[in-house]
């Protein structure tokens, strides 16, 4: 298509600018001309329109929690982009879905994918929540030098202040590095960002953060675990895949207090 647009410019654009007169050209190749730049720019409405509605459509498919199908949606809004920051959108969509699957190494596959591609970059907002999904998915693979770095990326991006999304990977961190203590103070001070991301957000706090209460011992205004493990129900098969995918400690935890930690799909 690029190139049907490039020939369809230049047929229009040539001859103008090797000097040659608008009056000597024949009315036919004019029009000629002016068909070919309409064709052109429909063909590249068109495809516009084709990757919002592959896109949206996908976006739906997550929401309804339809991962796979949502995956897959993503996939072929990817290769439907005609420009970089659609690719970049659709990869990022990839990637939550990925993580959402309990996949981490593909979603950190596609988040990488997104910060080496050249040309057009993403919007800041893209930008910033990759970073921070980059440290998370590392953090989840026990890749802590990798997470810490991105983390420091992602405070970067986003400039002032505390970003919401920033909190739960550093918590991983602090818990997957021995620091359980920290991890459980600072989901504790930071709780009320923490409950505006979203219930599975939440959740998974909820979780890391009695695993930390677990290993660090109970301290003047720490919940129970027993109250923290109640306040996740009900956990749904699946719903904590992405946090326990390479993390048994976290996941043998979860086991011992009944909490679905079988891979989604698995037979029960």
């Amino acid at each position: 298509m690029f190139l049907f647009i490039g020939i369809a410019v230049a047929s229009y654009v040539w001859p103008r600018i090797a000097g040659v007169s608008a009056e000597s050209i024949p009315p036919y190749v004019q029009w000629g001309q002016v068909l070919i730049l309409l064709a052109a720019g429909l063909m590249a409405a068109s495809r516009f329109s084709r990757w919002g509605r592959l896109h949206n459509a996908a976006n739906d498919r997550l929401r309804s929690g339809d991962l796979e199908a949502a995956a897959r949606g993503f996939e072929e809004a990817m290769r439907a982009a005609i420009v970089a920051w659609q690719a970049s959108t659709s990869r990022y969509g990839l990637a939550i879905a990925s993580l959402q699957l309990g996949e981490p190494r593909r979603a950190l596959d596609s988040l990488i994918a997104i910060e080496s591609r050249g040309g057009l970059k993403p919007s800041r907002s893209v930008q910033v929540a990759t970073a921070f999904m980059l440290a998370q998915c590392h953090a989840l693979l026990g890749q802590l030098g990798e997470a810490r770095r991105w983390l420091g990326v992602g405070a970067k991006r986003h400039g002032p202040g505390r970003n919401p999304m920033g909190i739960l990977p550093e918590a991983i961190v602090l818990a997957r590095d021995g620091r359980f203590e920290e991890s459980r103070d600072l989901l504790g001070r930071e709780w009320q960002l923490i409950e505006r991301e979203g219930v599975r957000t939440w959740k998974h706090a909820m979780a890391v953060r009695a695993f930390a209460v677990q290993q660090s011992g109970d301290g003047d205004g720490v919940p129970a675990v027993g109250d923290l493990i109640a306040g996740m129900k009900p956990v749904h098969p699946g719903e904590l895949d992405d946090l326990i995918a390479a993390w048994p400690e976290l996941r043998a935890f979860l086991a011992a207090r009944q909490l679905p930690v079988d891979p989604r799909g698995s037979p029960s």
